[in-house]
């Protein structure tokens, strides 16, 4: 598992009930509406717009024992290699449950969600109903089979497809990354040119560099003072 961003702050806005409130019930969700023989697929948010779409409930339901809308995210990062091991399951999940939503948000991209819905590492795999947080995946082996009984367990999503499930070639290929991808950070580059043209700055102002300066002069002086003796 892959640490978050740094400015991460703790389990600020969570909401997620835990195992014991999950076993009272399912989680009602609208089947989503699909053409026939639409194969399930991964929506990769790209905006915050986006997310806030992905996230608005349907209707005014907010109790789980109400039927909502329900939706599947996979917090993850290019560069995690747990990312894009999990990567290829989760394409494949998708497949399985085409009638529900399933997302993925890069969390370094949008690492003020990670302060908002708890996460600690990556990758996590998260259920929400009605834009709620209901139940974090907490299995250590992150397969597919093992995401579809997570499916199954709190939600009363039903599949004829959970019997044949597996991972395929094609699942590899996207959206989500399956090598590990290492992006240039610019802004901490920066950073970085900023810290040492500051401390360049204050270093100039010092006493010490006076001092520096001061004994180079001092030395060039009695050098060019040697050569001219030399010279007669």
């Amino acid at each position: 598992m892959c640490p978050v961003p740094e400015n991460y702050q703790g389990h600020q806005n969570v909401e997620l009930n835990d195992e014991h409130k999950a076993k009272n019930g399912h989680v009602k969700c609208i089947n989503k509406s699909i053409e026939s023989g639409t194969v399930g697929t991964v929506q990769i948010m790209q905006s915050m717009k986006e997310i806030a779409t992905l996230l608005s409930p349907h209707g005014n339901n907010t109790k789980r024992n109400q039927i909502g809308k329900c939706v599947v995210i996979l917090f993850y990062t290019r560069s995690c290699p747990g990312s894009v091991m999990v990567g290829p399951h989760y394409v494949a999940l998708a497949k399985i449950f085409p009638h529900m939503t399933f997302a993925a948000i890069d969390a370094f991209k949008f690492s003020s969600l990670n302060t908002e819905f708890g996460i600690i590492g990556l990758p996590t795999v998260m259920l929400f109903h009605q834009g709620r947080p209901v139940m974090r995946f907490n299995d250590t082996q992150s397969t597919v089979n093992n995401f579809i009984s997570f499916i199954l367990k709190y939600t009363d999503m039903r599949s004829p497809l959970v019997h044949n499930a597996y991972v395929t070639s094609e699942d590899f290929n996207g959206p989500l990354p399956s090598k590990v991808e290492y992006d240039t950070d610019y802004y901490l580059y920066l950073a970085w040119i900023f810290i040492i043209l500051c401390a360049t700055y204050h270093f100039t102002k010092s006493h010490l560099y006076s001092q520096i300066i001061e004994m180079i002069k001092r030395n060039w002086r009695e050098s060019e003072a040697q050569t001219e003796q030399d010279l007669r």
